[in-house]
């Protein structure tokens, strides 16, 4: 837990040379058989999702991965949320909602983790899953894109003056 969303260097190397091969192999689309259950689907959606930015972390394919790990949400999210037991998992089969610059995905994500949180009050992870589904839905809304992805000389005024008054937040 102390090493998720962190943006080590280490961490980086370490995502690179353990997974380096399987992100690979997932973006060709020969992983796509570890959809047929819960616990594949959640690893599939991670190494697309998450592991990307540790691998590719500075550059802008660190997010050419996001729309296939969101196909693979919106397909089987109905299928597998449910069967997911920990809030832990919940959250990272998620997480591509947060990613999207697809408002109905955005606001999918925002339904979700509100009836997750219903039926979970007392996670600490899907109610901080929740605030930072809310606030890239909100920065989405205002810019329609996000823009801390962006290179400085590509943001507008009004886009780097909320980068310089949001620094700790990650949309």
């Amino acid at each position: 837990h102390s090493q998720w969303f962190k943006n080590g260097r280490s961490i980086d190397a370490d995502v690179r040379r353990m997974f380096g091969g399987v992100l690979h192999k997932a973006e060709r689309g020969l992983l796509r058989h570890w959809a047929r259950h819960p616990r594949g689907f959640l690893a599939l959606v991670i190494v697309l999702d998450q592991f990307s930015r540790h691998v590719y972390r500075g550059r802008l394919r660190a997010f050419s991965n996001d729309n296939k790990a969101l196909a693979l949400v919106l397909r089987y999210h109905q299928k597998y949320l449910p069967l997911l037991k920990t809030p832990e998992q919940q959250m990272f089969a998620l997480l591509p909602l947060q990613h999207t610059k697809n408002l109905y995905a955005q606001r999918l994500g925002v339904r979700l983790l509100q009836s997750l949180v219903h039926k979970d009050p007392r996670s600490r992870t899907l109610r901080e899953a929740l605030k930072h589904q809310k606030g890239h839905l909100r920065v989405l809304k205002a810019f329609r894109r996000f823009p801390k992805r962006l290179p400085p000389h590509r943001r507008t005024a009004k886009e780097q003056a909320y980068v310089a008054r949001t620094p700790g937040l990650p949309y």
